[in-house]
């Protein structure tokens, strides 16, 4: 398995805890969702299927309106709805620049000049907030009036995700940690599918998010993250994945000691993992303790992998490097 690797400012890494999450059982809903067909589905349904994979915008809207009307109490109307407008939020520009851009963006350009200089129009993505704020109107009021449906509030929090609203991702998050206790996690999803385990479904997904979190290298996407994880700690001791996500966050904003209780804690749930292991020897190491970090490598050596075992064996490398200095 590859593992996300941070390096600090202060010299050494750490491995993204979250980063151990398997994602294949998270399905997230929203601009790029796919519509699942089967014999079973309503002709409405069918056809608005048809009209998305055929990117139909002009027809989508109509048929949209009819659908409503002729069946105002189906859900997937209003997924209908929001994925319709969300898909507009992001819009192509076009900026003039005298080179590209050194991100890691995908970017599109051509050649022009300008007083003589050769210079590019770069086409980017950018995000039309008020079509966004239709798309929030529409799956919100899809969740008020079927509050059970897990793939509405998934994919609300998807989309501000990607739009960096990070106000709506720690409120959606949170009514819908409350709402599934409140309904004991009788879930359902597109189509009205009845989630088998509701419950683990719903905690996979929101892992799912804060991971995409994590990836936004933003400080407000890091206290959502925060905020989220102590909720579900709080309401399962015994939350893995949640626990070490506070590690996680802790070790970003070098705060070590609060990240070596939250892995000594993760460690106890889930014991002789090398990937705690080799993350509570940074933190000791970050405290003063080399003596102590070096055996946690250690002991995340003879617990990994083949593959891991040069990660932390150069981790022990820079100990002793920096150790001599």
């Amino acid at each position: 398995m590859k593992h996300r690797i941070k390096t600090t400012s202060r010299g050494g890494f750490f491995i993204y805890l979250s980063a151990m999450l398997t994602l294949s059982r998270i399905i997230l809903v929203a601009l790029l969702f796919v519509l699942s067909r089967n014999v079973h589905s309503q002709s409405m349904q069918e056809e608005f299927y048809d009209q998305w994979a055929r990117q139909d915008t002009s027809g989508m809207f109509g048929f949209l309106k009819e659908w409503k009307l002729t069946e105002p109490y189906n859900p997937d109307v209003y997924v209908g709805f929001f994925n319709y407008y969300a898909i507009q939020t992001f819009e192509e520009d076009s900026l003039l620049m005298s080179s590209m851009p050194i991100d890691s963006g995908e970017y599109k350009s051509s050649v022009d000049t300008i007083e003589g200089t050769p210079s590019e129009w770069v086409k980017i993505m950018v995000i039309n907030d008020s079509i966004l704020d239709i798309a929030f109107a529409w799956v919100e009021e899809g969740i008020q009036r079927f509050p059970d449906r897990l793939d509405l509030r998934m994919g609300k929090v998807y989309l501000a995700i990607e739009t960096d609203r990070f106000y709506e991702v720690s409120a959606s998050l949170q009514e819908t940690l409350e709402m599934g206790d409140s309904i004991n996690h009788a879930w359902k999803w597109m189509q009205e599918e009845i989630l088998d385990d509701g419950r683990d479904f719903m905690y996979s997904s929101v892992q799912g998010h804060l991971f995409s979190l994590f990836e936004k290298e933003d400080s407000t996407a890091l206290e959502v993250i925060r905020e989220i994880s102590i909720l579900t700690v709080d309401d399962d001791k015994q939350e893995y994945l949640s626990v070490t996500n506070l590690a996680t966050v802790a070790m970003i904003q070098e705060r070590y000691s609060a990240a070596q209780d939250w892995l000594k804690r993760a460690n106890e749930i889930h014991g002789n993992d090398p990937v705690i292991l080799s993350n509570l020897g940074f933190c000791t190491w970050k405290l003063g303790d080399i003596k102590r970090a070096k055996k946690y490598y250690q002991r995340a050596i003879e617990t990994s992998d083949e593959a891991s075992k040069a990660t932390y064996l150069r981790q022990l490398e820079l100990i002793d490097e920096q150790n001599n200095d």
